[in-house]
């Protein structure tokens, strides 16, 4: 496992704090790497690249500890956790879903880098992300009824918007399902 000197000097190789968002370390990375490219020095990118790589690994790791409920001390910076927010966003970047996320009276709005992805496929992604309970309960998520997904394109202005809503349904057994769609 990294320690957090480690990370903390990935960060400073990225020129980001140590409580940036898995969001801003891509963005850091692809700016950087932008420049280097254009400076001709491709040899450059290999320590963002690792840097990049590293601090992913890292919040992934978190993300898989917090939704187990395991208490890994990982944190961003020293003594400050993780916000269960971030965990999804971390858990979007890692299927490549580039996302700010915010929650305001029982609504989860997403916004995601518009790609060469349909809404249909970015939608699927996310359904799957929060397939289950402990999946909510560990983004922090588990009063959100309804879920607002927005593509943004490169001036971060909407191109698409999808809405799900929760919906429940019980078993024969009496237990109640819970699901977006």
């Amino acid at each position: 496992m990294t320690d957090a000197n480690e990370i903390a000097a990935y960060y400073q190789c990225l020129n980001l704090p140590v409580n940036a968002s898995l969001t801003a370390v891509d963005q850091a990375y692809f700016s950087l790497r932008a420049e280097k490219i254009q400076a001709g020095d491709r040899q450059a990118i290999v320590p963002l690249r690792e840097a990049r790589e590293k601090i992913k690994s890292y919040l992934e790791t978190a993300i898989k500890q917090s939704a187990t409920g395991s208490d890994s001390g990982i944190s961003d910076n020293p003594g400050t956790p993780i916000l269960p927010i971030e965990n999804l966003v971390a858990a979007l970047a890692s299927h490549n879903l580039s996302a700010r996320a915010s929650v305001r009276e029982q609504v989860l709005n997403l916004g995601i880098s518009a790609d060469t992805r349909t809404p249909s496929q970015v939608t699927a992604h996310i359904l799957k992300l929060l397939s289950d309970e402990a999946a909510l309960a560990g983004y922090g998520i588990n009063n959100v009824g309804t879920i607002k997904i927005y593509g943004l394109g490169d001036d971060n202005q909407a191109v698409w918007k999808k809405t799900l809503s929760l919906s429940e349904s019980k078993t024969k057994n009496g237990t109640v399902l819970r699901r977006f769609s």
